[in-house]
C-alpha cells in the first residue's frame, strides 16, 4: 500500500471502504460497535496507524490522522506528478498539485477550515492551517447499515 492509493482510490492495501473484516488477522480492535455507533479498528500499515470504522463486519470508513507524527511526509505520485503530503501541507499547494494533475476535487472553506474532496476515490482531506485528516466513509452505506437496528 502507498499513501497514493490511499489518498486516490480510497484503499489500504486489500481494505476498502464496502468489503470485510471478515479473515482479516491485521485488524485491532479499538471499540466494539455499539448500535449504531460504529466498531472502530486500528491497523498498522508500512508503520503507520490507520482507523477502519466498520458496521456488521463492513467497512464504511477509513481513516489516517496527520497529527500523530507531525513531521513525517508521505511520496504520493499522480501519474507523472509526485508530492510530499504530511501535516505541514498547505492547502494552497496542494489544492496546486492536484489541479496539475488534472484531478477531479471539490474544496470548501468555512471558518478557516478548508475540506478537500477528491471525486474519484470519495476521500476528504481536512485542514485547519495544516492537513490534520484524510478519511474516506460511505455514509449511504452506514445508513443501509444501520436502518435495521
Amino acid at each position: 500500500m502507498t499513501f497514493s492509493d490511499f489518498i486516490f482510490n480510497g484503499k489500504l492495501g486489500d481494505l476498502s471502504v464496502g468489503g470485510t473484516t471478515y479473515g482479516k488477522t491485521n485488524l485491532d480492535l479499538v471499540q466494539e460497535e455499539d448500535g449504531d455507533i460504529p466498531g472502530l479498528y486500528e491497523v498498522l500499515n508500512e508503520e503507520q496507524y490507520f482507523q477502519v470504522s466498520t458496521i456488521k463486519n463492513t467497512i464504511v470508513g477509513i481513516t489516517f490522522d496527520f497529527e500523530y507524527d507531525t513531521e513525517k511526509s508521505y511520496p504520493i505520485h499522480y501519474q507523472e506528478n509526485n508530492y510530499r503530503i504530511g501535516f505541514n501541507t498547505a492547502y494552497a499547494d496542494f489544492v496546486a498539485f492536484l489541479e496539475t494533475s488534472h484531478i477531479d476535487f471539490k474544496s470548501t472553506t468555512e471558518e478557516g477550515n478548508h475540506t478537500i474532496f477528491i471525486s474519484e476515490s470519495k476521500l476528504n482531506l481536512l485542514f485547519y492551517n495544516n492537513l490534520y485528516k484524510a478519511s474516506v466513509f460511505d455514509l449511504d452505506l452506514y445508513n443501509t447499515l444501520t436502518k435495521n437496528k
